[in-house]
Formats: structure tokens, C-alpha cells, sequence
């Protein structure tokens, strides 16, 4: 099925392919989890991916899902502010996410009164990564369509167990 969208958000492209929803967790640049195999995505097709997860905002996600013990995990840390697990499908190593019990869509979205909540994340994750990878890691926290947010659940990667390249995307 192909359905043809245009938005303002979108300042490189006006109009292109929504493809057919498969999943609720995706990578942004190879659509892999849940299917464990790697797809190159053209950034049209990303984009499209992307912008579906966007129309989604603010309601129940995956994560909400892993929080609520619906969908199993494997766990890394818990607290009474942050939930840590392993990624389905790993970048490295060691590839894990540390998500905020509450819900916050974006970090872009964060409000004041989430300051100290949001140096929590920060602070667990580095003390994880720490831990699992002592000669370095990567904390990732992408945020919108541009920036690759494919869960609209705030969440912080810690990649680490190899050496890293830069630029990363």
C-alpha cells in the first residue's frame, strides 16, 4: 500500500512513501530488530519509518511496554527513577538502553522539573558503561524525525566492547 505524506517537519523532502508499519521498534538506518537481520534503508525510507514512529508520540511504546513486564527484557539496572536492558538487537558488545520510568517522549521535550531525573539517566548510564566497558563507551540519545528517534520514549544507548569510529551517522 502506498500513501503519499507532506510535512512542515520535514525540510528536505516534502513528500514521500510511508511504508507499511511491521513493528514498533526499528532502527532508523536498517530496519533489524525483531527481524535480526540487517536491511540497508534508502533516508527516504528512514524518514518515512521515522515519521510513522512520530505519529505515535505520547502514546503506549515498547518501552512502556518492557516497564510494565508485558514485553520481557533482560535486565542491566533497576531503580526507582531508570530501567536499564539489553538491546535486541546489539551495535557492539555491549549495547544497552537506560530509560526514566516516567515518560518523556524527547529529551528536546523535557521540561524543568526534569533536571534532576535527567542527570540521573546521564549518571547511570556512565556508571554502567563504566562498569561493562572500562576502556570506553558511547552514550547515544537521539531525538526527532532528523535525529533518528525511532522510540518516542526517552532512552540513553550505552555501546561500548570495541573501538568506536567517528563520524557516527
Amino acid at each position: 500500500m502506498r500513501r503519499v505524506l507532506s510535512l512542515a517537519l520535514l525540510t528536505r523532502a516534502s513528500s514521500f512513501t510511508l511504508l507499511p508499519r511491521t513493528s514498533l521498534y526499528f532502527s532508523p538506518q536498517s530496519c533489524r530488530h525483531f527481524t535480526g537481520s540487517r536491511h540497508n534503508m534508502s533516508a527516504e525510507d528512514s524518514k518515512s519509518m521515522l515519521t510513522q514512529a512520530l505519529s505515535t508520540e505520547g502514546q503506549p511504546t515498547i518501552f512502556s511496554k518492557i516497564l510494565d513486564s508485558t514485553i520481557p527484557s533482560t535486565e542491566v539496572y533497576s531503580d526507582d527513577l531508570c530501567y536499564a536492558f539489553e538491546d535486541i538487537n546489539p551495535a557492539g558488545p555491549v549495547h544497552f538502553l537506560v530509560i526514566p520510568r516516567k515518560l518523556i517522549t524527547r529529551v528536546s521535550k523535557a521540561e524543568e522539573d526534569d533536571k534532576a531525573l535527567l542527570g540521573h539517566l546521564m549518571y547511570t548510564a556512565g556508571r554502567l558503561g563504566r562498569e561493562r566497558c572500562p576502556e570506553g563507551f558511547r552514550l547515544v540519545v537521539n531525538d526527532g524525525v532528523e535525529g533518528a528517534q525511532s522510540v518516542y520514549h526517552l532512552h540513553v544507548h550505552v555501546i561500548g566492547g570495541r573501538q568506536m569510529t567517528w563520524p557516527p551517522g
